[in-house]
């Protein structure tokens, strides 16, 4: 692994760990400096630690997660040839200060969600656990009981009626056991944020069918403004668009091929899009269209 390093501040500075499938030639790595150096700042980025004494504490992304920073640097390694690059990730090591406890410094500036302390510098980006086997549920010999006592183990938020349902298709229908696998992705599947085709169905209460669905439900005081508001698009697959403002924008003057800019009037409108499946929480993006 090569770790190369860019100074931020006299108690900071991002070591970038390059993970590759094979040594890199002289001329790739060369790139690869410059790639980092981000070109304005060649002389704040080397081979060598800018921190020669004091404690330092190195905080970065986990293990192993890749992350969108690695996956976008990766890209743009293999679209200049040099393909051997796998992995890039960004890690910050902090001066610790005196007085100051490694604990006070990932109380401070670690995310346990997406981050974890590194002790020493890492080596690889291998965590080195092995996946488990995929493993029989035998629900035809132990019964409905053992896909209960799962339902609870692996979260996989069946109701009474989903596991009545599943119990069927395998055992009677298929003839077959599932594999923990196959329920898993069942619960995914399964899942609130998955049921799309639910939000549109027809439903029945106490065996009375609905007049409307959740999503006609949903979406009826949209209708009932007719434009009054300021939503110019909604509910269209996690997105929506707000009215927005006429600004300056500084666009090329001429698209498709290399030109100046200039700087025109346009009217900007706002989109939001929502997404609740993103590692590791809900995010919500603001855009602009026009």
């Amino acid at each position: 692994m090569y770790r190369i390093y860019r100074k931020v501040s006299k108690s900071l500075e991002h070591c970038f760990c390059v993970e590759t499938a094979k040594p890199l030639s002289k001329n790739e790595l060369k790139r690869i400096l410059w790639l980092i150096a981000e070109t304005f700042e060649p002389n704040q980025t080397k081979m060598k630690s800018f921190f020669e004494t004091g404690s330092i504490v190195e905080i970065g992304p986990c293990i192993s997660i890749e992350t969108a920073f690695s996956s976008n640097r990766v890209e743009v390694c293999h679209s200049m040839e040099i393909s051997a690059v796998e992995r890039i990730e960004c890690v910050r090591r902090y001066r610790l200060p005196i007085g100051q406890t490694i604990r006070n410094m990932l109380d401070k500036y670690c995310d346990r969600m997406t981050e974890q302390y590194y002790p020493a510098e890492i080596e690889s980006f291998d965590t080195g656990i092995a996946p488990e086997d995929v493993k029989i549920v035998d629900l035809i010999g132990l019964g409905k009981s053992v896909l209960e006592e799962l339902n609870k183990k692996l979260g996989l938020g069946m109701d009474k009626p989903d596991m009545d349902y599943y119990y069927n298709l395998f055992v009677k229908v298929w003839k077959r056991n599932p594999t923990d696998v196959e329920l898993f992705q069942l619960g995914n599947a399964n899942s609130e944020h998955s049921r799309h085709w639910y939000f549109k169905g027809r439903i029945a209460i106490d065996g009375t069918l609905m007049r409307r669905t959740l999503f006609e439900i949903v979406q009826e005081p949209l209708k009932r403004l007719d434009g009054q508001n300021c939503s110019l698009v909604a509910f269209r697959d996690n997105a929506g668009v707000i009215r927005g403002f006429e600004t300056d924008l500084a666009l090329p003057i001429y698209s498709g091929k290399p030109s100046g800019f200039e700087v025109v009037k346009k009217m900007v409108h706002i989109t939001c899009t929502a997404e609740t499946h993103n590692h590791p929480s809900s995010t919500i993006n603001c855009n602009t269209m026009y």
